[in-house]
């Protein structure tokens, strides 16, 4: 699925399952941004590996504080587990792995 047909198939399901719409652009501006960093012809070629690589990018080369990091990971586990219906490790990721050892 390329990056454009995606991001109208992503913001239809957060509509369809009653996102609030502040969180709807939070998701669809986090989505945005990984498709940015990773430039894919085919979104769903990326894996759960691509998503870590992002996430690790965005706690130590920029300067998005925790609760924006979480955010960043809760679009992802929107789209990859519930849209693609994947079952990457999100719920413990979010807890331990991506934000250990602080920020910056």
């Amino acid at each position: 699925m390329n990056i454009s047909d995606a991001q109208n198939f992503i913001e239809t399901k957060l509509l369809e399952q009653k996102f609030k719409a502040s969180t709807v652009k939070t998701y669809m501006i986090w989505q945005n941004k990984f498709f940015e960093y990773h430039k894919p012809k085919d979104i769903e070629n990326l894996n759960f590996e691509h998503i870590t690589e992002y996430i690790i990018y965005l706690k130590k080369e920029s300067s998005y504080s925790k609760p924006s990091i979480i955010q960043a990971i809760s679009s992802l586990e929107f789209l990859y587990n519930r849209v693609f219906e994947r079952n990457y490790a999100f719920k413990k990721s979010k807890n331990h792995t991506f934000l250990e050892g602080g920020f910056g």
